[in-house]
């Protein structure tokens, strides 16, 4: 016989991409519109979906782990071949351009 995790570990079962708070709000979401799917509505069809994507959050939060969000940034990657986001600067933490335009603002001040 077959489980209900083993039914979800092919799709929530990946490796943890939500931190600590994004797992709460998914849960806190998804039970708020599971929650808003019982109100009657003129289209129940309505009802099923907000059901369904409020079941979705739950699961995802609960599991820690987003197919949505996993595919997103796997797509990325693909399509850039590696991570592209220029780094941050060691010693200030800021990024280059902050420093450059700050460098340059103070120069400007000096004369």
């Amino acid at each position: 016989m077959t489980s209900a995790s083993d039914l979800l570990d092919p799709i929530f079962g990946g490796e943890r991409n939500l931190s600590t708070t994004e797992r709460a709000l998914y849960i806190a979401g998804g039970l708020g519109l599971a929650a808003a799917a019982a109100q009657p509505r003129p289209n129940p069809l309505l009802n099923l979906i907000a059901l369904a994507g409020g079941a979705y959050l739950v699961l995802s939060g609960y599991q820690g782990h987003c197919p949505v969000r996993a595919a997103i940034s796997d797509a990325g990657e693909t399509a850039l071949g590696h991570d592209d986001r220029p780094a941050m600067s060691q010693g200030s933490g800021r990024s280059p351009m902050s420093s450059t335009r700050n460098t340059a603002s103070q120069g400007a001040h000096a004369s």
